[in-house]
């Protein structure tokens, strides 16, 4: 479902593309990212704080332009172009009124990523430190133990560049210092935001993994030069090295996508448990000859009306033909569609005043039909509804 692995993957590609000097490829690669998704963003500034501090050389307009130029050229089309006019038939067609700010009507949802990110209704609303506090649940104690200790050295590696010393230590490379310009400045900006989704520091991880190797790379270089001087202590690179491997494995097998998505977001975690289950339920009754009638889910705050959840979608099996509506929908709405195309089953998610107010009462009432209740959702066998029509 997410792309933060493209954006990763062209991101660390651009890092590495600048420190060999090639800004085109690296530009290219920047757009690519961008392209992905927008947590790109994190790597362009990173790029651009590399390439201030001479990271590709000596600083030259003509690398500054080719790193401007070229991810505008690369992505551009999609975020100013294909997506704009995309989002503005999308946000007309459900309705958006002509009370929205001027720059939601140019851009489209370009410009509702920031309306997302800076509104204080969207249910994402979390304290300026959100982040920060899911990095224990993310790295581990001993992955965030490691961290901070990869920040010390690479700041002091940092520092003294600055201070144009020279550096004979190894295990600090200047290519380890990229961590600091994709870290810093991106959880700066994440903290300013009003709305913090939990999944969009998915592409930061890859910079805390360096820092921890970075740690792991200058324990061990401490350790095996301490080792060199005594005969009895040259084992322990050896076990500190396997303690290491063990702990990490141990620490890797642990992990439980459930156990991570409910320390991480209770809500959503809730919500993806509820669409699993209704899924796993629609599986056990639904036959791939029947037609299914599907209601987008109450319970997912600020998404569009109908709007498919992947979490239904990919634990649903059955290959059936499938009809979405939005769970705004009136029972005779509902019932008009359900006769128009032949449903066999009707899956409603609608809040719990519509539901007791109109579903509830026009299925069981006037069509005499059974509700199998789940915790946020309905589900009615409807064949008898529109075969009324066709006798």
């Amino acid at each position: 479902i997410k792309t933060d692995h493209t954006v990763t993957t062209f991101g660390l590609l651009a890092i590495l593309l600048l420190s060999m000097r090639r800004p085109l490829n690296c530009g290219l690669y920047l757009g690519l990212a961008m392209l992905s998704k927008e947590t790109g963003i994190f790597y362009v500034i990173a790029v651009f704080l590399l390439w201030l501090c001479g990271a590709s050389g000596k600083r030259a307009w003509k690398d500054l332009f080719a790193l401007t130029i070229i991810p505008l050229l690369t992505c551009g089309w999609w975020f100013f172009g294909v997506k704009v006019l995309v989002d503005r038939t999308t946000y007309a067609a459900i309705g958006l009124g002509s009370d929205n700010p001027w720059f939601l009507k140019i851009f489209g949802g370009v410009a509702e990523y920031v309306k997302f990110a800076m509104g204080t209704e969207t249910g994402w609303n979390k304290p300026w430190d959100f982040y920060l506090s899911l990095l224990p649940t993310l790295t581990g104690i001993s992955g965030l133990t490691l961290s901070l200790a990869g920040i010390c050295i690479a700041i002091f590696a940092l520092a003294q560049k600055i201070c144009g010393r020279s550096q004979e230590d190894e295990t600090i490379q200047p290519t380890a210092l990229w961590t600091l310009f994709v870290l810093i400045p991106s959880y700066i900006l994440l903290s300013l935001l009003r709305s913090k989704a939990p999944w969009v520091v998915i592409s930061l991880l890859p910079a805390w993994a360096t820092l921890q190797g970075l740690a792991a790379a200058k324990a061990m270089a401490v350790l095996t030069k301490t080792a060199k001087q005594s005969r009895t202590l040259r084992l322990i690179p050896l076990l500190v090295s396997a303690l290491l491997i063990v702990s990490s494995i141990i620490t890797t097998s642990r992990l439980n996508y459930e156990k991570v998505l409910r320390q991480t977001d209770m809500g959503q975690w809730r919500g993806a448990r509820y669409s699993r289950d209704i899924a796993l339920r629609m599986n056990r009754l639904v036959t791939e000859k029947e037609r299914v009638l599907l209601t987008s889910f109450h319970y997912w705050k600020g998404l569009g009306p109908a709007h498919a959840c992947p979490v239904f979608a990919y634990y649903f099996t059955v290959k059936s033909e499938v009809l979405l509506r939005p769970h705004e929908s009136s029972f005779e709405q509902l019932v008009g569609d359900i006769k128009k195309y032949r449903i066999d089953w009707a899956m409603v998610s609608p809040d719990q005043s519509l539901l007791e107010r109109e579903i509830l009462p026009g299925f069981m009432y006037n069509y005499k039909l059974s509700p199998i209740t789940l915790e946020k959702a309905v589900i009615f066998k409807t064949t008898t509804v529109y075969r009324e029509v066709f006798r």
